[in-house]
């Protein structure tokens, strides 16, 4: 029997399961299956079964769930239709097809081609051949899981469409490709095999694998559309199948099955679907479609099928008590499918649905972070069990989570963090592979840099990554010697000339490459950087001294090792051999803390999948692979899921919107709530599913707005959203998000209009751009504009010590609360005094209070550079600077002055110019000469009239200072004679003060 049952509540359809499942089957060793949409609702609805199953009474919390078998869609697909088969021995699977395609297309691109492929034949700039074999095998598999008649057509010889038309002469290539992957795999495809094994299904023939008992739940929409209810109804005649529905609206499902029984026929193509008409609530209407769809699929394909609807009967959303809080409100005319009518008055204190307008992300988590502590402070029976934060962009979000919220509360790290705003406890799951593992993400930066030009950010990133830190002992302090360097060498890109090569640049210049920086600084080991001449080979040592030549040496060892790669990745090459050099590479790049060694394994896992993949036939296959294709290839790998999730096992929760959407909390949040939350990728132009869309096809973008609608009907008191307001560059104000906008002008027609004005004011936060801004420590009597409370806004102790600040007129505390113990200094080097006197304030920290002040942001091509956030605040030089082919204001003006020096201490324009080269100061060949005539013509000048004056130095002698004052201090030194000018008399004194 297959039973459909539907709730707008997934504890209701929890409880219900509970129900279902207390029945034991005959055989009690025999697991449950369950199917669920995603990891986020196996965990949560094995939490909420173990509430019900197996208690001791009511609300006991003893309960167990236990030898239950949680699938998804495909899988159930799977072991019912091809039982014994798993996804790493499906020829079908997608990560194989697409080996399968990359064969047929490589094959014909052996010989001259096979003309019926059309545009294949030719491979469009900047594409490789992996991604153009992903994409076709990504094409091919949407159509077998929706249109399984095109494809049965196809393996027959009929070239149509998924509506059965012919195909145009244009995509005939298609249906072409896919007979040649048909039989390089040598199966059928699961589409030919269905109407034979659904009959067989039918017939009696189930696996004995399946129990008598089968559960899916949780479902808004039909995975896969009509196909999978084809199966449900097979697998229903020989076993009890419970179709649990998550609907939107009990009243919006009544009407759709109402306005599809009054069609008389089955609704196939989306453009003729009329659910959309039914709909009375605006966002029901804009973003209720795949649930619309859902209800159109069960109404037409098994409507002999009773469908069990709370409420169904009435226009009612099947709730008896009248809405107190705006969230209610909205959320009942949701399910009640009514428009709002504007006759609700808000409560002076309802925060049950609020939007913060925020500059940049890291200011929305920091706000996000006050809305959590605001909550919890203002109710105590609120736990961050309670709260959820769903945000789309999770991987872009996620450093910036534990940067603001720090070390989760209850551990060790957050033990020690001092100072600072009340920690939480919070877990972010639901990341890829890359922000999950830092040594996947470590190879997944280094093929993105054996495929780049080796700038100079992009090596120091690449350096900065704890793998290689680790690997390399590279400390902090080394890393900003070594950006120092880098900026001294004046590098750009290039690991040598012949590097440089493949972008036309010729072999034999290398200034600004890393070969030259390298052999300046190995050089700069062994002598001193005389300003007043060249090292052997016309190479300008950079000083490098004491420990940091062992920084020099292991920074070589890297670049050399990484050069070697270089030279072997640019090769063509199997997958087989791929994987081999990238594991490789690994070992002699990456380490982890023993404690890690979990990461290792993952990463073997992954690369010999990879290697397992493109196994055809019991053969590895040949098809070489360049770099290019082995990053998209890789980039797909470590994209996905990381497998293992962190979901409710306590603390807040942050997730993206998919694995969560619909269960119930009392708190959720929306975070990076804007456009680009929102935004789908262009429809392919070669899908033929887009031309006819069929009912119950997926569709991104309504999956999207769907999602979030199940979130909103998901919140019990509060919903917060956040989003950008302003742009932190410009501080011009970002519209909203048209889902966040929607969102909005429900909530203004639903309130009153007497009220409507004064609410909207406070609906909206507007957020300072700093956190230290005064007005997040303005203590009012009221909500105001820019807060929905009448207490202080931030919870930052550090940021209201600065707003103090900036604020208070009172006398600053002083730096030192005493004097200094007084040292006795017997001899003073002249070199120290000298230091003081030129910058006094620096001798003071740096000798005195061994405070070192770091480097102010550096200057590259005229944009000033900051240190990149989340690292060690080391300044990095800007991604992409191109070679120096002219010379800026500030450029001119340092070989102006550099010239004049050089000369005045007895040097001659050759080997000015020889040292500029070696330095790589100056554009190379011809381009250099008429930056050095411009200098030229000013610095001649000057030279001329110092020469009248009689005031050109001799050369420099050095003579030895050794002098003892009158206190008994001796100063002791050298000192430059360049003969000209000398000083007369001076006093020196020193004296101590009382």
């Amino acid at each position: 029997v297959l039973r459909i049952d539907a709730a707008d509540d997934l504890n209701e359809l929890a409880a219900h399961l509970s129900d279902v499942l207390s029945e034991p089957l005959a055989d009690p060793m025999t697991p449950e299956w369950i199917v669920v949409v995603s990891a986020g609702m196996q965990r949560w609805l094995s939490l909420e079964l173990s509430r019900h199953l197996g208690t001791s009474g009511p609300n006991a919390g003893d309960g167990v769930a236990a030898n239950i078998d949680f699938l998804f869609p495909g899988g159930l697909t799977r072991r019912v239709l091809r039982p014994g088969a798993d996804r790493t021995s499906d020829p079908w699977e997608l990560d194989r097809v697409v080996w399968a395609v990359l064969e047929v297309l490589d094959t014909a691109a052996a010989g001259e081609g096979d003309p019926r492929l059309g545009p294949l034949n030719r491979l469009a700039r900047g594409v490789t051949n992996w991604g153009r074999a992903r994409r076709l095998a990504d094409l091919f598999d949407r159509y077998i899981a929706h249109r399984p008649d095109m494809i049965r057509a196809w393996a027959a010889g009929r070239n149509v469409d998924g509506v059965g038309q012919p195909i145009p002469d244009r995509i005939a290539w298609q249906p072409h490709l896919w007979r040649l992957v048909r039989d390089r795999i040598g199966f059928p495809s699961p589409p030919e095999l269905m109407p034979e094994r659904l009959a067989a299904l039918r017939e009696g023939e189930c696996p004995d694998e399946v129990p008598e008992r089968i559960s899916l739940f949780g479902l808004t929409t039909i995975p896969g559309g009509a196909p999978f209810l084809d199966l449900l109804d097979a697998l229903g005649t020989q076993r009890d199948v419970h179709l649990m529905l998550h609907q939107t609206s009990a009243v919006l499902t009544s009407r759709v099955r109402e306005t599809l029984g009054a069609l008389g026929e089955a609704l196939r193509i989306r453009s003729d679907d009329p659910s959309v008409a039914v709909a009375a609530h605006p966002l029901l209407r804009s973003w209720a479609r795949p649930a619309r769809e859902g209800v159109a699929l069960l109404g037409n394909r098994l409507d002999a099928i009773p469908l069990e609807i709370p409420g169904a009967d009435d226009d009612s959303a099947g709730d008896t008590e009248e809405p107190i809080t705006l969230l209610s409100r909205v959320q009942a005319d949701l399910r009640a499918d009514v428009a709002p009518v504007g006759d609700f008055v808000p409560a002076a204190d309802d925060h049950s649905i609020q939007i913060h307008s925020c500059h940049g992300d890291t200011r929305q988590v920091e706000v996000l972070r006050d809305q959590i502590l605001h909550l919890l402070a203002d109710d105590s029976t609120l736990t961050e069990d309670d709260i959820i934060v769903l945000c789309p962009d999770l991987d872009d979000f996620a450093p910036l989570i534990e940067s603001v919220l720090g070390p989760a509360a209850g551990t060790m790290d957050s033990a020690r963090q001092g100072a600072g705003p009340p920690s939480l406890r919070y877990r972010v799951s639901d990341r890829s592979l890359r922000s999950s593992y830092p040594l996947l993400g470590a190879l997944g930066a280094l093929v993105e840099l054996l495929a780049s030009r080796f700038s100079d950010a992009a090596v120091l990133d690449f350096v900065n990554l704890a793998p290689v830190r680790a690997r390399f002992d590279l400390d902090d302090e080394a890393l900003a010697t070594l950006a120092d360097w880098v900026d001294k060498a004046n590098t750009r890109w290039g690991l040598d000339g012949s590097h440089r090569e493949q972008w036309s640049i010729p072999a034999e210049y290398e200034m600004g490459s890393w070969r030259k920086a390298l052999d300046r600084l190995l050089l700069g080991i062994a002598v001193s950087d005389d300003a007043a001449g060249l090292a052997p080979s016309e190479i300008l040592p950079i000083a490098v001294e004491g420990s940091d030549a062992a920084v020099a040496g292991r920074f070589a060892e890297l670049l050399g090792r990484l050069s070697r790669l270089c030279t072997e990745v640019s090769k063509a090459r199997p997958a087989g051999e791929w994987v081999t050099l990238l594991q490789s590479a690994a070992e002699d790049l990456f380490a982890t803390d023993p404690r890690m060694q979990w990461q290792e394994h993952r990463l073997s896992s992954v690369l010999t999948s990879i290697a397992e993949n493109a196994i055809q036939d019991g053969r590895p296959s040949d098809v070489n692979l360049t770099l290019s294709d082995v990053r998209h290839l890789l980039g797909d790998q470590l994209g996905g899921s990381a497998g293992h999730t962190d979901f409710f096992r306590g603390g807040v929760t942050f997730s993206t919107l998919t694995p969560l959407r619909g269960i119930p909390h009392r708190v959720i949040c929306l975070l990076g709530m804007d456009e680009t939350a929102f935004s789908a990728a262009a429809v392919d132009g070669d899908d033929l599913l887009a031309i006819d869309p069929f009912v119950g096809d997926r569709d991104r973008r309504a999956d999207a707005r769907q999602a979030l609608l199940d979130t909103i009907l998901a919140a019990r008191e509060y919903l917060i959203i956040l989003r950008n307001g302003h742009s932190v560059v410009t501080n011009q104000p970002v519209p909203a998000a048209v889902a966040v906008a929607e969102l909005r002008d429900v909530v203004a027609d639903t309130v009153h209009p007497d009220f409507r004005k004064a609410f909207l004011d406070r609906f909206t936060v507007l957020h300072p751009r700093q956190r230290f801004d005064e007005r997040n420590f303005f203590a009012t009597e009221s909500p105001s504009k820019d807060s929905n409370r009448s207490g202080p806004w931030s919870f930052d102790p550090l940021a209201r010590a600065g707003a103090a600040a900036r604020r208070s007129n009172a006398k600053p505390t002083p730096f030192l609360s005493g004097r200094l113990p007084e040292h006795d200094e017997t001899v003073i080097p002249l070199a120290d005094l000298r230091e003081f006197l030129i910058h006094p304030p620096k001798y003071f920290l740096r000798r005195k209070l061994e405070i070192t002040v770091p480097k102010a942001p550096s200057r590259s091509d005229g944009k000033l550079v900051e240190p990149t956030p989340g690292s060690s605040g080391i300044p990095r030089a800007a991604d992409g600077r191109d070679l120096l082919l002219d010379l800026g204001t500030l450029e001119n003006w340092g070989v102006k002055n550099r010239m004049l020096e050089h000369l005045l201490a007895g040097g001659d324009h050759e080997s000015f110019l020889r040292r500029e080269r070696a330095g790589d100061l100056l554009p190379p060949g011809r381009l250099a000469q008429s930056a050095l005539d411009a200098a030229s013509e000013e610095v001649e000048p000057l030279l001329a009239a110092l020469d009248a004056l009689g005031a050109l130095r001799s050369p420099a002698a050095h003579l030895a200072v050794d002098i003892t004052l009158p206190s008994g201090t001796r100063l002791v030194g050298t000192v430059r004679d360049d003969g000209g000018f000398r000083p007369g008399p001076i006093d020196v004194t020193v004296s101590k003060r009382k």
